[in-house]
């Protein structure tokens, strides 16, 4: 995490890429003093930006520069992109290996029950997957 520090002494600024739990140790200004920890107000961006101000990223995925919510929704439409959705077969398997890991004893039989969810889930991805590609060959 980035932290901000402040000398009481000569006033310089710094920003400190430090772990979590390092982030009250001292830290030395250059001058010899202690520096102390300064808390900022975090950053916000997106739509939230003010009115007037230039917010813009580039989307690789749509190959141009995104001005918010609204301007990326309108060139998925424009491009026949689809956002994807969660599935909520994944989420269900997901959680039945996450109650199988916080319930039960790190055994064997545990790590075996949580594969052979995994690959149920991932064969009946894939069934599901060629069935699709069928029906596009029957239409055709």
């Amino acid at each position: 995490m980035i932290y901000c520090y402040r000398c009481p002494d000569c006033g310089t600024d710094l920003e400190a890429d430090r772990p979590m739990a390092d982030r009250n140790l001292p830290l030395d200004c250059e001058c010899g003093l202690t520096m102390e920890r300064v808390f900022t107000v975090p950053m916000i961006a997106g739509d939230t930006v003010a009115s007037g101000e230039n917010y813009h990223y580039y989307d690789h995925a749509l190959g141009r520069f995104i001005h918010g919510r609204q301007d990326r929704r309108d060139e998925m439409a424009r491009q026949g992109v689809v956002a994807a959705e969660p599935n909520p077969d994944d989420a269900t398997t997901f959680g039945e290996m996450r109650y199988i890991r916080k319930h039960s004893e790190p055994t064997v039989e545990a790590k075996k029950a949580i594969q052979r969810l995994g690959k149920d889930r991932e064969k009946k991805r894939r069934e599901k997957i060629i069935k699709q590609e069928l029906a596009k060959v029957k239409l055709d």
